[in-house]
């Protein structure tokens, strides 16, 4: 990769935001898989059971990951100043936002489903502290460990002679771009969430 940057008002574009995006997204899938292997018997005994929870369990997670990976972990790509420790922070953070938006979706269809309706913004706030702490010792250490070891392969990635180039665009582009994910990020939220959130 050229070491030579371009202006700082520049941003990564959109093919070097995509690549962070599936990167983290196909990090999501370590915690999911840890989480479905030590808690086996709560999802795999009932075929139903997983096919119900896969869109909050397993889809959901990806598309925060995606979504973050995005707009935040792709600041990784921009090497003017990233370091290896602070990729891993930025990997971090990324997992922290997916966690924390899992289980505020995990609140609202728990909440709308015992209210039978829309969710009480009370409940959900006192949810998600629940579920947060909780999924901390279950699976939320793994979460993180996978996203800051994850931010810091990509900086190495990135740092090699076999990556890719990166794309540029400018602030204002950058501003537009996350708009735009944060556009798409709604809609796919709608189309998981409201099915669940609508039941009766």
């Amino acid at each position: 990769m050229a070491k030579e940057f371009p202006d700082a008002e520049m941003r990564v574009g959109l093919a070097s935001r995509l690549l962070a995006a599936v990167w983290f997204a196909c990090t999501a899938c370590i915690p999911i898989v840890y989480f479905f292997g030590v808690y086996e018997r709560a999802f795999w005994s009932n075929p139903n059971s997983l096919f119900d929870s896969s869109t909050l369990f397993i889809v959901l997670p990806i598309i925060l990951a995606a979504f973050f990976g995005f707009t935040i972990g792709s600041k990784i790509l921009d090497e003017k100043g990233i370091t290896p420790g602070l990729a891993a922070l930025l990997g971090a953070l990324v997992a922290i936002a997916s966690y924390w938006g899992m289980m505020i979706g995990f609140a609202l269809v728990s909440t709308s489903n015992a209210a039978k309706g829309w969710p009480n913004p009370l409940e959900v706030v006192g949810l998600v502290l629940v579920f947060g702490l909780f999924g901390m010792v279950a699976v939320g250490w793994v979460v993180v460990l996978a996203g800051a070891v994850s931010g810091w392969l990509l900086f190495l990635w990135t740092s090699s002679d076999l990556a890719p180039s990166i794309a540029w665009v400018t602030k204002d582009d950058a501003r537009r771009l996350n708009y735009a994910a944060g556009a798409a990020l709604f809609v796919a939220l709608a189309l998981c969430l409201l099915p669940w959130l609508t039941r009766r």
